[in-house]
């Protein structure tokens, strides 16, 4: 009797090791089934948010078919520059190192890259930035991000059209600029109590050389 209490014992543990076993194997198969979808998914609302981004050449509302894109990467401390320049070796650009020093003798280190995108690759720019915003904060650095066109934009119908809705606006004779927060676009500063993530400036009228910039989070180098 005794031996049928232990054997009765040991095909119940069993059974239920065996259940277990069958509950891992399916759990692993689910992740591994859902892993892709839940990366697609992910991927994919980045994608939505991307593409609501104010860029200049998908508004529609310039001829140009073509952008000058650059890259802008800001240090002002020695810390990690090895490691960041490696990553920057590894980013697939072209990037030109420049020392700058002040008054005071603080020192700054900026690295500059610049590509040439069609309409298509507007987005891709945009995301490549997007990456090289979180690297940037890894390495305590500031990233920039400027898109260049050579036509000018009427600052009405382009806010209309992007949905843009600006903190602060100036205009003086041949230029206009504003600047505020959209939601699609990485990163932000803070000015006068208000985040801002974008600028934009484009020429007026009384400019015989017409250019557009859009600028994120801000723009670094003179228009």
């Amino acid at each position: 009797m005794e031996i049928d209490l232990e054997n009765e014992r040991t095909k119940k543990k069993k059974g239920q090791i065996k259940k277990l076993h069958i509950f891992i194997v399916s759990a692993l198969l689910l992740m591994l089934f859902l892993t892709p979808t839940i990366l697609f998914a992910a991927s994919y609302c980045f994608n939505q948010i991307l593409a609501r981004a104010p860029l200049l050449l998908n508004s529609k509302l310039t001829p140009a078919e073509l952008a000058t894109v650059k890259y802008i990467l800001w240090k002002e401390d020695d810390g990690e520059l090895a490691a960041l320049e490696t990553y920057l070796q590894d980013s697939g650009l072209e990037w030109e190192k420049e020392t700058l020093r002040d008054f005071a003798g603080s020192k700054a280190v900026k690295y500059t890259a610049q590509i040439c995108i069609s309409q298509e690759k507007e987005y891709q720019a945009l995301d490549f930035y997007h990456n090289l915003n979180l690297q940037a904060k890894r390495f305590k650095a500031q990233a920039y991000f400027a898109e260049w066109i050579n036509f000018a934009v009427d600052p009405a119908n382009m806010c209309l059209k992007l949905g843009i809705t600006p903190h602060f606006w100036v205009k003086t004779p041949g230029l206009v600029s504003w600047s505020g927060y959209h939601p699609a676009l990485p990163g932000a500063i803070i000015a006068d109590g208000k985040r801002i993530n974008y600028q934009l400036l484009t020429t007026n009228g009384s400019r015989t050389v017409e250019k557009t910039v859009l600028a994120v989070p801000a723009l670094l180098e003179d228009f």
